[in-house]
């Protein structure tokens, strides 16, 4: 195997322990929890803080990310919670962080 491939394999093996090593630190604290799905990480704290809650490393298509976008928001809306959207290299679609500022997030 190439290096080059070698990369690209083991960045998103990165991102996933990363982004679950924050997500579990949630699940620790009281109300808190943290969920898998096959394209995000969602996960909360409770607290009032945006970087306690949010939503790690989406992998979307162009065709689900508005669907998916709106599903995660109306979570935490549903709960008055501030959040944070994290995204990595492997993030998608590419354009996904535009999409996000085109909603007011940061």
């Amino acid at each position: 195997m190439r290096e080059d491939e070698s990369l690209r394999e083991l960045i998103p093996a990165i991102e996933e322990t990363y982004y679950e090593l924050l997500a579990g630190l949630q699940s620790g604290v009281p109300g808190g929890f943290w969920r898998k799905e096959p394209d995000m990480i969602l996960y909360s704290s409770g607290f009032r803080v945006p970087m306690l809650n949010g939503v790690l490393g989406p992998r979307f298509t162009e065709e689900n990310a508005s669907g998916k976008i709106e599903s995660a928001m109306a979570h935490f809306e549903s709960a008055a919670l501030p959040m944070r959207w994290l995204l990595g290299p492997s993030s998608s679609p590419e354009n996904l962080g535009e999409t996000l500022s085109r909603r007011g997030l940061k």
